[in-house]
């Protein structure tokens, strides 16, 4: 599919718009940021549980699946779980969505498969838990309730991935339930050998 509005300027809001609104942080997370790991993180689900859909799709619908914030900012995972009726929100900003992106863009956001969905929000979840992670990392300790809460989200969106039981429980072991740990590891760094 070739892009409607390639280059558009408007792509570029992804950097200035802040996420975590509010909740008190050391350091400010932008969109742009977060879909870059969503993508990363599903990416590597998707490897992970050897999934056979359309990675290219995946992909794409990663990389845009939270360019609404563009036009709503973010709104609050409180809020938006208990009162954002999301298929409605959608109804309401795609054509400026489409306006502003493109008909490829909006396409891409909204044929996503239930898997594909799934994959990213659990990529989603793991963006959270890193980035709270980093948070108390820097003295953060007011993230602390807000990690707890997201490691449960975490773990849900984990086990609704579309995989066998037997192979998420493996993969969490293995790789998740350490995912906190991980981040109070020593940094891989390049070492200088003329010291």
């Amino acid at each position: 599919m070739i892009p409607e509005r390639p280059f558009s300027n408007n792509l570029r809001d992804v950097a200035y718009i802040p996420r975590w609104v509010i909740a008190r942080r050391n350091r400010q997370q932008y969109l742009a940021e977060h879909s870059y790991f969503v993508t990363l993180y599903a990416d590597q689900i998707s490897r992970l549980i050897m999934w056979s859909g359309d990675t290219t799709e995946l992909m794409r619908y990663a990389l845009y699946h939270d360019l609404d914030e563009t036009i709503t900012g973010d709104i609050p995972g409180p809020a938006k779980r208990v009162g954002w009726h999301k298929k409605k929100a959608e109804e309401v900003i795609n054509d400026t969505m489409t306006y502003k992106y493109g008909w490829d863009v909006s396409y891409a956001r909204s044929r996503a498969t239930g898997e594909a969905k799934a994959i990213v929000s659990a990529a989603d979840s793991i963006d959270e838990v890193c980035y709270l992670c980093e948070e108390l990392l820097l003295g953060n300790i007011w993230v602390s309730s807000v990690l707890t809460e997201a490691k449960k989200r975490l773990k849900i969106r984990w086990y609704n991935l579309p995989a066998n039981r037997p192979m998420l429980d493996g993969l969490w072991s293995q790789h998740l339930e350490d995912l906190i740990v991980d981040q109070h590891k020593r940094p891989t760094l390049l070492e200088d050998n003329m010291v």
